[in-house]
C-alpha cells in the first residue's frame, strides 16, 4: 500500500513528545502549577501547554505524517517540511513557556515572548496543516476516516488563531486591548477546538481505519460514521460561530454550548461497533 514506509521524522516527534510529558510530570510532582496554583494562572498554563502541545499534539502530528498517507493511499505531500515544522513547534513552545514563566514573575522577561512564541507555533502548525491538507487533497474523494482528519486540521487552525490572540491580550499589547472579554469568552472555544476538534476528531478518524486494519475485520456501518462526523462537525460549528458572536454580544454562550452538547449522541453512535 502506498504510504506505508516510515516518515523520516516521525520517531523524532514521538521522542520529543515523551520528553515533554516527562518534564510536565516532574513539574507537577514538584508542586508546580495546578492544583497547587490557580488553574487559570501562568504556572498552570505552563503545564497545560506542555501536555497539550508538547505531548499530545507532537504525538498526533508524528502519527498523522505516517497515517494520513495510509488513509488516502497517497504519499505525503512534502516530507521535507516535517523537520522545519518540528523545529518551529519546539522553539515556539519553549518561547511560549518562557513567556508564561515571565508572566508568573519567575524571571524578568520581555513582553514579546508570548506573541513571538505563539507566532512560531502558528507557523509550525501551518506547515503541518499545509502538508497534511495537500496530502488529503490529492486523495479526493476522501474516504470517511480521512474526512475526520480534515475536520481536525480545520480545528487546529481555530485553536492556533485563538491562542495567538490570547498571547496579544496577555502580553498587554494595544491589539489585545481591543478585546477585553476575549479571555472570558474565547478560552472555552480554544479548549473545545483543541481537545474536541483537533485531538479527538483526528484520533477518531485514524482509529476508525486502523482498528479494522489491525483486527483484519471489515469496516463498520458507514452510516454511523457519517452520522457521527456530521453531528460532531455541526456541534463544533455551533460552538465556534456562537463563541465568536459572544465576543461581541457578551451573551448566548450557554445556549451555544447546550446546542453543542445536544449533538453528543452522534459521537456515541460513532464509537458503537
Amino acid at each position: 500500500m502506498i504510504g506505508t514506509s516510515l516518515c523520516k521524522w516521525t520517531v523524532s516527534y514521538f521522542a520529543l513528545a515523551v520528553v515533554w510529558l516527562l518534564l510536565a510530570e516532574v513539574l507537577m510532582v514538584a508542586g508546580f502549577g495546578f492544583p497547587h496554583d490557580d488553574i487559570g494562572g501562568p504556572d498552570a498554563l505552563v503545564i497545560v501547554h506542555m501536555v497539550c502541545i508538547g505531548w499530545l499534539s507532537m504525538v498526533l502530528c508524528g502519527a498523522l505524517f505516517q497515517f494520513v498517507p495510509v488513509l488516502v493511499a497517497k504519499p505525503l505531500y512534502a516530507e521535507c517540511w516535517t523537520l522545519p515544522a518540528l523545529a518551529l513547534l519546539t522553539l515556539g513552545l519553549i518561547v511560549l513557556l518562557a513567556g508564561f514563566l515571565a508572566l508568573g514573575g519567575h524571571f524578568d522577561g520581555p513582553r514579546w515572548l508570548l506573541p513571538v512564541g505563539a507566532g512560531l507555533l502558528m507557523a509550525g502548525f501551518t506547515l503541518v496543516v499545509a502538508n497534511l491538507g495537500m496530502t488529503l487533497w490529492s486523495g479526493r474523494p476522501l474516504p470517511e476516516p480521512a474526512r475526520f482528519a480534515a475536520i481536525g486540521l480545520a480545528c487546529i487552525c481555530v485553536t492556533a488563531a485563538f491562542g495567538g490572540m490570547f498571547s496579544l491580550v496577555l502580553s498587554g499589547t494595544a491589539v489585545g486591548a481591543l478585546w477585553p472579554d476575549l479571555l472570558v469568552w474565547g478560552v472555552p472555544i480554544h479548549a473545545i477546538a483543541g481537545l474536541g476538534g483537533w485531538l479527538t476528531f483526528t484520533a477518531m478518524g485514524v482509529s476508525y481505519r486502523l482498528l479494522a486494519m489491525f483486527m483484519l475485520a471489515p469496516d463498520g456501518d458507514a452510516r454511523l460514521g457519517r452520522l457521527a462526523r456530521r453531528g460532531g462537525a455541526a456541534a463544533l460549528a455551533v460552538t465556534f460561530v456562537g463563541g465568536v458572536l459572544a465576543l461581541w454580544k457578551a451573551t448566548g454562550l450557554n445556549l451555544c454550548a447546550s446546542a453543542c452538547w445536544s449533538c453528543g449522541p452522534a459521537i456515541a453512535c460513532r464509537l458503537w461497533p
